[in-house]
C-alpha cells in the first residue's frame, strides 16, 4: 500500500508541475485578453476541484485541503476578473 501511496504522490507532483508550466506558457502567449484568461481560471478551477474531490475520496487532510483552497483561490481570481473586466 505504502508503494501505491508514493507512486501516486510522485505522479501528482510530476502532473502538477508540468501543469503549472503550461499555464505560465499559455498565459504568455494569450497577454492581457481578459475573456480568454477567465476561461484559463475556470478551468483551472475544474481541474483543481476534480483533484479536490479524488484527494478526499482517497487520501488523508493535507492533500484534500490543498486541493480544497486552490479551487477556492481560483475561483476567486475569475470572480475578481469579473469585477476589473
Amino acid at each position: 500500500m505504502l508503494e501505491l501511496n508514493t507512486g501516486f504522490s510522485l505522479a501528482m507532483g510530476y502532473l502538477l508541475i508540468v501543469y503549472g508550466g503550461l499555464n505560465l506558457l499559455v498565459m504568455r502567449a494569450l497577454g492581457n485578453d481578459l475573456a480568454r484568461l477567465r476561461s484559463i481560471w475556470r478551468f483551472n478551477s475544474a481541474v483543481s476541484l476534480g483533484l479536490a474531490l479524488l484527494s478526499l475520496r482517497y487520501f488523508f487532510s493535507f492533500p484534500s485541503g490543498s486541493f480544497t483552497i486552490t479551487t477556492v483561490l481560483y475561483a476567486l481570481a475569475s470572480r475578481q476578473a469579473r469585477k476589473i473586466g
